[in-house]
Protein backbone atom coordinates (compact mmCIF):
# COMPACT_ATOMS: atom_id res chain seq x y z
CA UNK A 1 0.00 0.00 0.00
CA UNK A 2 3.00 2.31 0.43
CA UNK A 3 3.41 2.88 -3.26
CA UNK A 4 -0.28 3.71 -3.62
CA UNK A 5 -0.07 6.51 -1.10
CA UNK A 6 3.26 7.87 -2.21
CA UNK A 7 3.09 7.47 -5.96
CA UNK A 8 3.14 10.93 -7.50
CA UNK A 9 1.41 9.89 -10.67
CA UNK A 10 -2.05 10.51 -9.30
CA UNK A 11 -1.40 14.14 -8.44
CA UNK A 12 -1.92 17.19 -10.64
CA UNK A 13 0.39 20.15 -10.46
CA UNK A 14 -0.65 22.46 -13.32
CA UNK A 15 -3.46 25.01 -13.44
CA UNK A 16 -6.23 23.12 -15.28
CA UNK A 17 -7.43 21.56 -11.98
CA UNK A 18 -10.31 22.73 -9.76
CA UNK A 19 -11.57 20.30 -7.09
CA UNK A 20 -10.54 17.23 -9.13
CA UNK A 21 -8.16 16.37 -11.94
CA UNK A 22 -9.11 17.89 -15.26
CA UNK A 23 -8.34 15.02 -17.58
CA UNK A 24 -10.24 15.94 -20.76
CA UNK A 25 -9.03 16.52 -24.32
CA UNK A 26 -9.96 17.99 -27.71
CA UNK A 27 -8.33 18.24 -31.12
CA UNK A 28 -9.58 21.62 -32.36
CA UNK A 29 -9.55 23.10 -35.87
CA UNK A 30 -9.41 20.09 -38.20
CA UNK A 31 -11.31 17.91 -35.76
CA UNK A 32 -14.09 20.52 -35.54
CA UNK A 33 -14.44 20.42 -39.28
CA UNK A 34 -14.26 16.61 -39.32
CA UNK A 35 -17.06 16.40 -36.79
CA UNK A 36 -19.30 18.77 -38.73
CA UNK A 37 -18.62 17.79 -42.34
CA UNK A 38 -19.39 14.28 -43.64
CA UNK A 39 -16.28 12.58 -45.06
CA UNK A 40 -17.86 12.10 -48.44
CA UNK A 41 -18.47 15.85 -48.74
CA UNK A 42 -14.83 16.63 -48.01
CA UNK A 43 -13.82 14.08 -50.66
CA UNK A 44 -16.18 15.61 -53.23
CA UNK A 45 -14.86 19.10 -52.49
CA UNK A 46 -11.25 18.03 -52.94
CA UNK A 47 -12.04 16.16 -56.16
CA UNK A 48 -14.02 19.07 -57.55
CA UNK A 49 -11.01 21.34 -57.33
CA UNK A 50 -9.06 18.96 -59.61
CA UNK A 51 -11.72 18.46 -62.30
CA UNK A 52 -11.25 20.32 -65.61
CA UNK A 53 -13.94 22.87 -66.42
CA UNK A 54 -15.90 22.57 -69.66
CA UNK A 55 -15.09 25.54 -71.90
CA UNK A 56 -18.53 26.57 -73.08
CA UNK A 57 -20.89 24.67 -70.78
CA UNK A 58 -23.05 26.84 -68.50
CA UNK A 59 -22.77 26.28 -64.80
CA UNK A 60 -25.23 23.64 -63.66
CA UNK A 61 -26.81 23.20 -60.24
CA UNK A 62 -24.41 20.33 -59.63
CA UNK A 63 -21.41 22.52 -60.53
CA UNK A 64 -22.57 25.23 -58.14
CA UNK A 65 -23.19 22.67 -55.40
CA UNK A 66 -19.64 21.39 -55.82
CA UNK A 67 -18.24 24.88 -55.54
CA UNK A 68 -20.21 25.51 -52.37
CA UNK A 69 -18.75 22.40 -50.76
CA UNK A 70 -15.20 23.71 -50.69
CA UNK A 71 -13.64 23.84 -47.25
CA UNK A 72 -13.71 27.18 -45.44
CA UNK A 73 -10.39 28.96 -45.14
CA UNK A 74 -8.45 28.17 -42.01
CA UNK A 75 -8.96 30.70 -39.27
CA UNK A 76 -6.01 32.98 -38.64
CA UNK A 77 -4.08 31.98 -35.53
CA UNK A 78 -4.80 34.11 -32.49
CA UNK A 79 -1.84 36.25 -31.51
CA UNK A 80 -1.19 36.08 -27.77
CA UNK A 81 0.89 38.33 -25.61
CA UNK A 82 3.42 36.71 -23.33
CA UNK A 83 1.14 37.18 -20.32
CA UNK A 84 -1.89 35.63 -22.07
CA UNK A 85 -3.11 32.12 -22.79
CA UNK A 86 -5.98 30.56 -24.71
CA UNK A 87 -8.59 28.34 -23.05
CA UNK A 88 -11.40 26.84 -25.14
CA UNK A 89 -11.13 29.66 -27.70
CA UNK A 90 -11.05 32.44 -25.10
CA UNK A 91 -8.03 34.63 -24.45
CA UNK A 92 -7.29 34.90 -20.72
CA UNK A 93 -4.52 36.52 -18.72
CA UNK A 94 -2.17 33.93 -17.29
CA UNK A 95 -2.57 35.52 -13.88
CA UNK A 96 -6.23 34.47 -13.89
CA UNK A 97 -5.13 30.84 -14.06
CA UNK A 98 -2.72 30.85 -11.14
CA UNK A 99 -3.56 28.17 -8.59
CA UNK A 100 -4.85 30.72 -6.10
CA UNK A 101 -7.00 32.47 -8.72
CA UNK A 102 -8.67 29.62 -10.59
CA UNK A 103 -11.71 29.33 -8.35
CA UNK A 104 -12.40 33.06 -8.57
CA UNK A 105 -11.84 33.07 -12.33
CA UNK A 106 -14.47 30.38 -12.77
CA UNK A 107 -16.84 32.04 -10.34
CA UNK A 108 -16.53 35.36 -12.22
CA UNK A 109 -17.16 33.55 -15.52
CA UNK A 110 -20.48 32.17 -14.28
CA UNK A 111 -19.32 28.57 -13.96
CA UNK A 112 -22.34 27.54 -11.91
CA UNK A 113 -24.78 28.85 -14.51
CA UNK A 114 -22.76 27.24 -17.33
CA UNK A 115 -22.81 23.83 -15.65
CA UNK A 116 -26.51 24.15 -14.88
CA UNK A 117 -27.29 25.10 -18.48
CA UNK A 118 -25.22 22.25 -19.92
CA UNK A 119 -26.92 19.76 -17.60
CA UNK A 120 -30.42 20.90 -18.50
CA UNK A 121 -29.87 21.20 -22.26
CA UNK A 122 -27.33 18.52 -23.18
CA UNK A 123 -28.05 15.66 -20.77
CA UNK A 124 -31.63 14.54 -21.24
CA UNK A 125 -31.57 11.52 -23.55
CA UNK A 126 -31.19 8.50 -21.21
CA UNK A 127 -31.00 7.55 -17.53
CA UNK A 128 -27.24 7.84 -17.37
CA UNK A 129 -27.28 11.28 -18.99
CA UNK A 130 -30.02 12.47 -16.64
CA UNK A 131 -28.16 11.08 -13.62
CA UNK A 132 -24.97 12.86 -14.67
CA UNK A 133 -26.98 16.06 -15.18
CA UNK A 134 -28.28 15.92 -11.62
CA UNK A 135 -24.82 15.13 -10.26
CA UNK A 136 -23.41 18.10 -12.19
CA UNK A 137 -26.06 20.36 -10.72
CA UNK A 138 -25.12 19.09 -7.25
CA UNK A 139 -21.48 19.83 -8.09
CA UNK A 140 -22.38 23.38 -9.17
CA UNK A 141 -24.39 23.92 -6.02
CA UNK A 142 -21.53 22.78 -3.80
CA UNK A 143 -18.74 24.63 -5.63
CA UNK A 144 -20.38 27.70 -7.15
CA UNK A 145 -23.53 28.21 -5.11
CA UNK A 146 -23.99 31.10 -2.69
CA UNK A 147 -21.42 31.07 0.07
CA UNK A 148 -22.74 29.81 3.38
CA UNK A 149 -20.40 32.04 5.35
CA UNK A 150 -17.58 34.47 4.70
CA UNK A 151 -15.24 32.65 7.04
CA UNK A 152 -15.59 29.27 8.63
CA UNK A 153 -13.02 27.78 10.97
CA UNK A 154 -13.19 24.83 13.28
CA UNK A 155 -15.04 21.53 13.13
CA UNK A 156 -18.29 22.91 14.54
CA UNK A 157 -18.56 25.59 11.85
CA UNK A 158 -17.65 23.16 9.08
CA UNK A 159 -20.24 20.71 10.36
CA UNK A 160 -22.89 23.44 10.20
CA UNK A 161 -21.90 24.30 6.65
CA UNK A 162 -22.03 20.65 5.61
CA UNK A 163 -25.49 20.33 7.12
CA UNK A 164 -26.66 23.50 5.37
CA UNK A 165 -25.34 22.23 2.04
CA UNK A 166 -27.05 18.87 2.55
CA UNK A 167 -30.35 20.65 3.18
CA UNK A 168 -30.01 22.78 0.06
CA UNK A 169 -29.00 19.75 -2.00
CA UNK A 170 -31.79 17.51 -0.69
CA UNK A 171 -34.29 18.17 -3.55
CA UNK A 172 -31.68 17.38 -6.24
CA UNK A 173 -30.42 14.36 -4.33
CA UNK A 174 -33.94 13.02 -3.93
CA UNK A 175 -34.54 13.47 -7.66
CA UNK A 176 -31.30 11.64 -8.50
CA UNK A 177 -32.01 8.79 -6.07
CA UNK A 178 -35.56 8.46 -7.38
CA UNK A 179 -34.30 8.26 -10.96
CA UNK A 180 -31.70 5.62 -10.07
CA UNK A 181 -34.13 3.56 -8.01
CA UNK A 182 -36.30 3.01 -11.08
CA UNK A 183 -33.44 2.78 -13.62
CA UNK A 184 -31.99 -0.28 -15.28
CA UNK A 185 -28.65 1.48 -15.86
CA UNK A 186 -25.94 0.42 -13.39
CA UNK A 187 -23.97 3.60 -14.09
CA UNK A 188 -26.87 5.73 -12.88
CA UNK A 189 -27.28 3.56 -9.79
CA UNK A 190 -23.59 3.78 -8.88
CA UNK A 191 -23.50 7.54 -9.38
CA UNK A 192 -26.55 8.00 -7.18
CA UNK A 193 -25.08 5.69 -4.52
CA UNK A 194 -22.01 7.88 -4.38
CA UNK A 195 -23.91 11.14 -4.15
CA UNK A 196 -26.03 9.68 -1.36
CA UNK A 197 -22.84 8.81 0.55
CA UNK A 198 -21.25 12.20 -0.08
CA UNK A 199 -24.23 14.25 1.02
CA UNK A 200 -25.82 12.10 3.71
CA UNK A 201 -23.10 9.79 4.97
CA UNK A 202 -23.40 6.06 5.47
CA UNK A 203 -26.93 6.29 6.87
CA UNK A 204 -28.63 7.09 3.53
CA UNK A 205 -31.75 8.55 5.19
CA UNK A 206 -33.62 9.19 1.94
CA UNK A 207 -36.00 6.39 1.09
CA UNK A 208 -34.77 6.08 -2.48
CA UNK A 209 -31.13 6.14 -1.34
CA UNK A 210 -31.92 3.12 0.81
CA UNK A 211 -33.17 1.33 -2.30
CA UNK A 212 -29.80 1.74 -4.05
CA UNK A 213 -28.26 -1.39 -2.61
CA UNK A 214 -25.23 -3.30 -3.86
CA UNK A 215 -27.52 -6.23 -4.62
CA UNK A 216 -29.40 -4.03 -7.07
CA UNK A 217 -26.11 -3.02 -8.67
CA UNK A 218 -25.07 -6.67 -9.03
CA UNK A 219 -28.44 -7.56 -10.53
CA UNK A 220 -27.99 -4.87 -13.17
CA UNK A 221 -24.29 -5.52 -13.89
CA UNK A 222 -23.47 -9.14 -12.94
CA UNK A 223 -20.54 -9.37 -15.37
CA UNK A 224 -18.66 -6.55 -13.64
CA UNK A 225 -16.29 -7.48 -10.81
CA UNK A 226 -16.56 -3.94 -9.41
CA UNK A 227 -20.26 -4.52 -8.69
CA UNK A 228 -19.41 -7.70 -6.75
CA UNK A 229 -16.85 -5.77 -4.70
CA UNK A 230 -19.61 -3.34 -3.73
CA UNK A 231 -21.63 -6.29 -2.45
CA UNK A 232 -18.65 -7.74 -0.57
CA UNK A 233 -18.18 -4.39 1.19
CA UNK A 234 -21.84 -3.75 1.93
CA UNK A 235 -22.67 -7.29 3.14
CA UNK A 236 -19.73 -8.88 4.98
CA UNK A 237 -21.70 -12.11 5.39
CA UNK A 238 -21.80 -12.44 1.60
CA UNK A 239 -18.18 -11.37 1.06
CA UNK A 240 -16.71 -14.80 0.33
CA UNK A 241 -19.21 -15.60 -2.41
CA UNK A 242 -19.11 -12.05 -3.81
CA UNK A 243 -15.32 -12.07 -4.06
CA UNK A 244 -15.41 -15.46 -5.75
CA UNK A 245 -17.86 -14.07 -8.29
CA UNK A 246 -15.56 -11.09 -8.78
CA UNK A 247 -12.72 -13.39 -9.84
CA UNK A 248 -15.00 -14.98 -12.44
CA UNK A 249 -16.50 -11.77 -13.83
CA UNK A 250 -15.32 -11.02 -17.39
CA UNK A 251 -15.07 -7.26 -16.76
CA UNK A 252 -13.53 -5.10 -14.02
CA UNK A 253 -14.78 -1.57 -14.65
CA UNK A 254 -15.00 0.77 -11.68
CA UNK A 255 -17.56 3.23 -13.17
CA UNK A 256 -15.06 6.00 -12.32
CA UNK A 257 -14.75 7.49 -15.81
CA UNK A 258 -18.17 6.87 -17.33
CA UNK A 259 -19.31 10.53 -17.11
CA UNK A 260 -16.49 11.49 -19.47
CA UNK A 261 -18.42 10.22 -22.46
CA UNK A 262 -20.41 13.47 -22.41
CA UNK A 263 -17.29 15.55 -23.00
CA UNK A 264 -17.95 15.27 -26.72
CA UNK A 265 -21.04 17.43 -26.15
CA UNK A 266 -19.04 20.33 -24.67
CA UNK A 267 -18.51 23.30 -27.01
CA UNK A 268 -14.73 23.39 -27.71
CA UNK A 269 -14.97 27.14 -28.38
CA UNK A 270 -17.10 27.97 -25.36
CA UNK A 271 -14.39 29.70 -23.36
CA UNK A 272 -14.26 29.56 -19.59
CA UNK A 273 -17.81 28.24 -19.43
CA UNK A 274 -16.77 25.13 -21.37
CA UNK A 275 -13.70 24.76 -19.19
CA UNK A 276 -15.90 24.75 -16.08
CA UNK A 277 -18.15 22.06 -17.57
CA UNK A 278 -15.14 19.90 -18.49
CA UNK A 279 -13.79 20.21 -14.96
CA UNK A 280 -17.13 19.23 -13.48
CA UNK A 281 -17.52 16.21 -15.77
CA UNK A 282 -14.08 14.87 -14.91
CA UNK A 283 -14.81 15.34 -11.21
CA UNK A 284 -17.66 12.81 -11.34
CA UNK A 285 -17.72 10.48 -9.58
CA UNK A 286 -15.12 11.16 -6.94
CA UNK A 287 -15.56 8.68 -4.10
CA UNK A 288 -16.25 4.96 -4.06
CA UNK A 289 -15.91 4.05 -7.72
CA UNK A 290 -12.54 5.75 -8.06
CA UNK A 291 -10.98 3.43 -5.49
CA UNK A 292 -13.28 0.42 -5.38
CA UNK A 293 -10.39 -2.05 -5.73
CA UNK A 294 -8.68 -0.62 -2.63
CA UNK A 295 -11.33 -2.33 -0.53
CA UNK A 296 -9.55 -5.59 -1.21
CA UNK A 297 -6.43 -4.57 0.70
CA UNK A 298 -7.65 -5.33 4.26
CA UNK A 299 -9.16 -8.63 3.05
CA UNK A 300 -5.84 -9.64 1.44
CA UNK A 301 -3.35 -8.20 3.93
CA UNK A 302 -0.14 -10.20 4.31
CA UNK A 303 -0.88 -10.88 7.99
CA UNK A 304 -4.22 -12.44 7.00
CA UNK A 305 -3.12 -14.59 4.07
CA UNK A 306 -0.13 -15.87 6.04
CA UNK A 307 -2.42 -17.83 8.38
CA UNK A 308 -5.30 -18.68 6.03
CA UNK A 309 -4.48 -20.84 3.01
CA UNK A 310 -7.97 -20.48 1.50
CA UNK A 311 -7.82 -16.70 1.79
CA UNK A 312 -4.37 -16.73 0.24
CA UNK A 313 -5.61 -18.67 -2.79
CA UNK A 314 -8.63 -16.41 -3.21
CA UNK A 315 -6.48 -13.28 -2.95
CA UNK A 316 -4.03 -14.58 -5.52
CA UNK A 317 -6.95 -15.13 -7.90
CA UNK A 318 -8.20 -11.60 -7.20
CA UNK A 319 -4.75 -10.15 -7.87
CA UNK A 320 -4.54 -11.97 -11.20
CA UNK A 321 -8.06 -10.88 -12.18
CA UNK A 322 -7.28 -7.26 -11.31
CA UNK A 323 -4.04 -7.37 -13.26
CA UNK A 324 -5.71 -8.80 -16.35
CA UNK A 325 -9.04 -6.92 -16.36
CA UNK A 326 -8.88 -3.73 -14.32
CA UNK A 327 -9.49 -0.63 -16.41
CA UNK A 328 -8.27 1.90 -13.82
CA UNK A 329 -4.76 2.65 -12.67
CA UNK A 330 -5.56 2.15 -9.01
CA UNK A 331 -6.61 -1.40 -9.84
CA UNK A 332 -3.12 -2.14 -11.18
CA UNK A 333 -1.53 -0.75 -8.03
CA UNK A 334 -3.83 -2.81 -5.83
CA UNK A 335 -3.09 -5.96 -7.84
CA UNK A 336 0.63 -5.46 -7.22
CA UNK A 337 0.06 -4.84 -3.50
CA UNK A 338 -2.00 -8.03 -3.16
CA UNK A 339 0.55 -9.86 -5.29
CA UNK A 340 3.27 -8.92 -2.82
CA UNK A 341 1.10 -10.01 0.09
CA UNK A 342 0.69 -13.48 -1.44
CA UNK A 343 4.31 -13.46 -2.67
CA UNK A 344 3.46 -13.70 -6.35
CA UNK A 345 6.67 -13.70 -8.44
CA UNK A 346 5.34 -11.04 -10.86
CA UNK A 347 4.14 -8.56 -8.22
CA UNK A 348 7.14 -6.25 -8.62
CA UNK A 349 6.74 -6.18 -12.41
CA UNK A 350 3.04 -5.31 -12.03
CA UNK A 351 3.95 -2.44 -9.73
CA UNK A 352 6.55 -1.13 -12.18
CA UNK A 353 4.08 -1.22 -15.05
CA UNK A 354 1.53 0.78 -13.06
CA UNK A 355 4.16 3.30 -11.99
CA UNK A 356 5.31 3.82 -15.58
CA UNK A 357 1.75 4.59 -16.71
CA UNK A 358 1.28 6.93 -13.76
CA UNK A 359 4.55 8.67 -14.67
CA UNK A 360 3.43 9.15 -18.28
CA UNK A 361 0.26 10.81 -17.02
CA UNK A 362 2.13 12.94 -14.49
CA UNK A 363 4.75 14.03 -17.02
CA UNK A 364 2.10 15.57 -19.25
CA UNK A 365 0.18 17.05 -16.31
CA UNK A 366 3.32 18.78 -15.01
CA UNK A 367 4.48 20.11 -18.40
CA UNK A 368 3.23 23.70 -18.80
CA UNK A 369 3.70 23.67 -22.57
CA UNK A 370 1.68 20.47 -22.93
CA UNK A 371 -1.07 21.78 -20.69
CA UNK A 372 -1.22 25.09 -22.56
CA UNK A 373 -1.52 23.23 -25.86
CA UNK A 374 -4.37 21.11 -24.54
CA UNK A 375 -6.17 24.07 -22.99
CA UNK A 376 -5.84 25.97 -26.27
CA UNK A 377 -7.87 23.18 -27.86
CA UNK A 378 -10.30 22.94 -24.93
CA UNK A 379 -8.77 19.87 -23.36
CA UNK A 380 -6.76 18.97 -20.31
CA UNK A 381 -4.86 15.90 -19.17
CA UNK A 382 -5.57 13.80 -22.26
CA UNK A 383 -6.45 14.55 -25.88
CA UNK A 384 -10.16 14.34 -26.53
CA UNK A 385 -10.01 11.03 -28.37
CA UNK A 386 -8.16 9.41 -25.47
CA UNK A 387 -10.48 10.97 -22.91
CA UNK A 388 -13.45 9.49 -24.73
CA UNK A 389 -11.61 6.18 -24.91
CA UNK A 390 -11.11 6.30 -21.14
CA UNK A 391 -14.87 6.76 -20.78
CA UNK A 392 -15.55 3.80 -23.04
CA UNK A 393 -12.74 1.37 -22.18
CA UNK A 394 -11.21 2.75 -18.98
CA UNK A 395 -8.23 4.73 -17.80
CA UNK A 396 -5.55 2.09 -18.40
CA UNK A 397 -6.11 1.60 -22.16
CA UNK A 398 -6.12 5.38 -22.63
CA UNK A 399 -2.84 5.81 -20.75
CA UNK A 400 -1.23 3.00 -22.71
CA UNK A 401 -2.25 4.77 -25.91
CA UNK A 402 -0.80 8.02 -24.53
CA UNK A 403 2.50 6.24 -23.88
CA UNK A 404 2.57 4.89 -27.44
CA UNK A 405 1.77 8.33 -28.86
CA UNK A 406 4.54 10.00 -26.86
CA UNK A 407 7.28 8.84 -29.22
CA UNK A 408 9.22 7.23 -26.37
CA UNK A 409 9.48 3.50 -25.78
CA UNK A 410 8.39 1.92 -22.53
CA UNK A 411 12.07 1.33 -21.71
CA UNK A 412 12.76 5.05 -22.12
CA UNK A 413 9.84 5.90 -19.86
CA UNK A 414 11.21 3.49 -17.27
CA UNK A 415 14.54 5.30 -17.41
CA UNK A 416 12.75 8.62 -16.97
CA UNK A 417 10.91 7.22 -13.96
CA UNK A 418 14.16 6.05 -12.37
CA UNK A 419 15.62 9.52 -12.88
CA UNK A 420 12.53 11.12 -11.35
CA UNK A 421 12.73 8.79 -8.35
CA UNK A 422 16.39 9.67 -7.83
CA UNK A 423 15.65 13.39 -8.08
CA UNK A 424 12.78 13.07 -5.59
CA UNK A 425 14.97 11.13 -3.16
CA UNK A 426 17.73 13.76 -3.42
CA UNK A 427 15.18 16.51 -2.79
CA UNK A 428 13.89 14.71 0.29
CA UNK A 429 17.41 14.25 1.63
CA UNK A 430 18.13 17.94 1.11
CA UNK A 431 14.89 18.94 2.83
CA UNK A 432 15.67 16.67 5.78
CA UNK A 433 19.20 18.05 6.09
CA UNK A 434 17.89 21.61 5.93
CA UNK A 435 15.35 20.87 8.66
CA UNK A 436 18.04 19.37 10.90
CA UNK A 437 20.32 22.34 10.34
CA UNK A 438 17.51 24.79 11.11
CA UNK A 439 16.71 23.03 14.39
CA UNK A 440 20.31 22.78 15.58
CA UNK A 441 21.24 25.06 18.50
CA UNK A 442 23.23 28.12 17.56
Amino acid sequence: MDEIKADPGRERTHWPMVGAALLVGAIAGAVWFALHTPPQERTVAAAAALEPTAVAAPASDADIARLLRTEPPAAAPIELAEDQTLVCGQVLPRAALADERIAQTLQDAGAGEAIERFARVQLTDDDHARAVALALRLHALANYGPALSVSCEGEACQAREAQALAERAAPLLTELATLAASSGDARAVMLAREQCLVLTGDERPHAHCQALTARRLVALDPDNAAAWLELATEEPAAAAEALHRATLAPRWQSYATTARRFIERVDPKGGTASWAVLQALTALPQTASASVSQRLLPHCASTVVAVDANRRQQCEQLALALRERSTDLMGLFVSSAIGRAVEHPQAAAWRDEARVLAHVEQAQASDPAAQDALARECSAGLPRDLMLRSARDGEVPALRALLQASGLSEAQWREALVAADEAAAASQRLAAATAVAASAPR
